[in-house]
């Protein structure tokens, strides 16, 4: 493994996962570049992620070693973490399976992908809002940012936070989610999710699986599980 950098800051960039899937010298666990902005941010289902000005929000991706058959897991554990950092400042919950919401709306988004050539590895990318005041009309779900709810935070100090406690997490190979991470994780989570291929209404969250899937309740089918 190289040794000595594992950490990096550029001023642009398309997408910090994009760019780490495309570097290979980064390809090693816990490497992490922060982008001061980026351009095209990808969510979930390919959907768009807004990261702001220079050093406005917090994007960034980080390189992340992962025993493929838990690899459906990481979402949630990555989650659970940046819920422990985040709850220090504000009250936060976990939409299900890994969006961190404040007062319902919208404050963090995490992307996880495989790396082509390395099977235990995957690139997690995570997107906090931070200084945004006003966010542009159209997004999916309401959203808002640490500044809005009241705290100051540089991004850069929020960056070198989050990535030590991802870093303690996955050194301690906390997989499968043992019994203690489903409590917390249930304690936490919100109340319902939105998925129109399974119901038009929305599905209440019932517990947490250790492989990551969740059980669901509707109003038309009774319990349901869902892959993460």
């Amino acid at each position: 493994m190289p040794k000595g950098r594992y950490l990096l800051t550029i001023d642009e960039v398309a997408s910090t996962n994009s760019y780490l899937k495309e570097q290979s010298k980064y390809q090693y666990p816990f490497f992490s570049v922060r982008a001061r902005r980026q351009t095209l941010g990808r969510g979930r289902f390919e959907k768009s992620w807004f990261s702001g000005g220079v050093d406005e929000n917090l994007a960034f991706s980080i390189v992340l070693p992962v025993d493929g058959k838990y690899i459906s897991a990481v979402p949630l554990a990555l989650a659970q973490v940046l819920h422990l950092y985040l709850s220090k400042y504000l009250e936060v919950t976990i939409k299900w399976p890994n969006d961190i919401l404040c007062n319902g709306k919208k404050l963090v988004g995490i992307l996880c992908e495989s790396l082509p050539n390395h099977k235990n590895l995957i690139v997690a990318g995570i997107g906090v809002n931070v200084q945004t005041r006003q966010f542009a009309e159209g997004f999916a779900q309401p959203v808002t940012s640490l500044a809005l709810e009241g705290v100051d935070k540089r991004v850069e100090t929020l960056w070198l936070g989050i990535y030590r406690k991802i870093v303690i997490f996955f050194r301690k190979k906390n997989f499968p989610l043992n019994a203690s991470f489903i409590r917390r994780y249930n304690s936490v989570a919100y109340a319902f999710v939105e998925r129109v291929h399974v119901s038009q209404a929305p599905l209440e969250f019932q517990t947490l699986l250790p492989d990551g899937r969740a059980i669901f309740r509707t109003a038309e089918n009774g319990d349901v599980i869902l892959d993460a």
